[in-house]
């Protein structure tokens, strides 16, 4: 259920929820996460600078 909630958070707000704990912050950049954004057809393009 918390991928699935997480799975709806915009990329750019990845960042700031990050900072709520070390779980979240390995939830959040978690292969899984990314898979069950791919299955619900939100992924975004990723730009790095």
């Amino acid at each position: 259920m918390v991928l699935s909630c997480l799975a709806r958070v915009s990329r750019s707000d990845h960042a700031s929820l990050s900072l709520v704990s070390k779980w979240h912050r390995s939830v959040l950049f978690s292969p899984e996460l990314y898979n069950f954004r791919s299955l619900l057809g939100s992924t975004e393009e990723r730009i790095y600078l």
